[in-house]
């Protein structure tokens, strides 16, 4: 069904609401928001980022934009910013992973400057065990999470593995039974993803000059990269990470500084193994493994988190309207079409969280599709009119759109109703 569990909000306007698909969906809008709350602002400061990682003590170009310092933002979230939203550098900044930090059990922060307590080992790995399943619950209901996961997140809950292997073009398509959860990504692929989401360490692993995009010489290497050893740190220095063949606290030489940028890029991409095992048990205990790797990566993602951006095209395939005489020639259905198209992204998503309790809409995958609709309910009062606000009934996705006499009017009026009555509970 449409309502995986009843959502109900503790004020006398919702008596009767229980269960409707309205409060459903706004409750995972505060799921989603809780999720997100480890997001932080974030400014520059001067110094590199560490080979791999986000360390210090490697040649890294310059100054690089960094978080203002090392708490900014919750270390013990489930997800946390990407380094590229953190050091404001290439694609995807807006993107979320995995939190990588793994720690003993009850450890407890001994610096003064740090005030939060990491949770038990058992305990986060049974809050990523029920994310997965909240994650089922949205391939199996009509549910979005309107969060930014990284393509790498996608692509191993598809797989139904962490491990990263290796494939040529003549290898593709010819997996065996025991490769069957693992990753597979040619060395090309695997190096567009690490930078789509910490463009800083991908950069300093090339061992390149970042002005000329040369090779660094012998005697370059050794200036910038004296202190470097081969292991590596996960995103945001959450931890260290060993490197398996080599021995720990060895200097990292000129002769094999591409072999280890190659296994500490691996390393970097399955940073999170086991968070996202306990992701995937629990996603398999609400989908079958089997079911999963029907989709491909972009796919699941679509179906579970909807498209980022309103599709104004695929809505208007999608609406009705009412009474029958109003059509999508009406001046008002014009004027308000004219005005969704004048809105920014926030301002769309606004529009949506206001009419239908998401910020997303869910894929369109055919013009027959009749999965779910919009109806505009064209509201006729005389002189009353203009003086109106719209209203929409979340659980249906009916806007009750008043018959403005302009535009200007219609665009002010919908502008405050968003603005101000953006959560079902407003």
């Amino acid at each position: 069904g449409d309502v995986a569990w009843k959502a109900k909000f503790s004020s006398a306007a919702f008596k009767g609401a229980e269960g409707l698909p309205g409060p459903f969906r706004q409750s995972l809008s505060l799921i989603c928001a809780s999720l997100l709350s480890a997001r932080a602002d974030f400014g520059a400061v001067s110094g590199g980022a560490g080979v791999g990682g986000s360390g210090d003590g490697a040649h890294g170009g310059g100054g690089q934009l960094m978080a203002k310092n090392e708490y900014d933002f919750d270390r013990c979230a489930l997800l946390i910013p990407c380094p590229n939203h953190t050091h404001q550098t290439g694609l995807h900044r807006n993107s979320m992973i995995v939190n990588p930090a793994l720690l003993p059990p009850d450890f407890v922060a001994s610096s003064s400057r740090s005030p939060w307590r990491w949770r038990s080992v058992g305990e986060r790995m049974e809050q990523f065990f029920r994310f997965g399943q909240l994650l089922g619950i949205m391939v199996r209901t009509k549910g979005l999470l309107t969060i930014d996961l990284h393509e790498l997140f996608w692509r191993q809950l598809t797989a139904g593995g962490v491990a990263i292997a290796t494939t040529t073009t003549k290898s593709r398509g010819q997996r065996t039974a025991e490769q069957a959860d693992v990753v597979h990504l040619s060395h090309e692929e695997q190096q567009r993803v690490f930078y789509s989401f910490d463009f800083t360490a991908w950069s300093n692993l090339r061992f390149k000059d970042p002005s000329s995009g040369e090779d660094f010489s012998e005697e370059q290497f050794e200036q910038y990269y004296s202190s470097l050893r081969l292991e590596t740190t996960a995103s945001h220095s959450l931890r260290q990470i060993r490197l398996p063949g080599y021995s720990r606290n060895a200097r990292v030489s000129y002769a094999e500084r591409h072999d280890y940028a190659r296994v500490a890029m691996q390393a970097r991409l399955t940073e999170s193994g086991p968070q996202m095992h306990a992701v995937l048990r629990g996603l398999h205990t609400i989908v079958p493994k089997r079911t999963l790797r029907l989709f491909r990566w972009h796919e699941l993602e679509m179906w579970v988190c909807g498209n980022s951006t309103l599709d104004l095209r695929a809505l208007k395939k999608q609406t009705v309207y009412s009474p029958a005489k109003f059509t999508a020639k009406s001046k008002v259905v014009r004027n308000f079409w004219r005005v969704l198209e004048s809105f920014s992204e926030e301002e769309k998503s606004k529009y949506l969280q206001f009419s239908w309790a998401r910020s997303r809409l869910p894929p369109v995958y055919d013009a027959e599709d009749k999965s779910w609709r919009m109806k505009v309910n064209i509201l006729e009062s005389g002189t009353k009119t203009d003086r109106m606000l719209p209203t929409a009934e979340t659980c249906f996705f009916n806007v009750n759109l008043p018959s403005y006499s302009s535009y200007q009017l219609m665009r002010e009026k919908l502008l405050m109703a968003i603005t101000h009555c953006s959560s079902i509970t407003s």
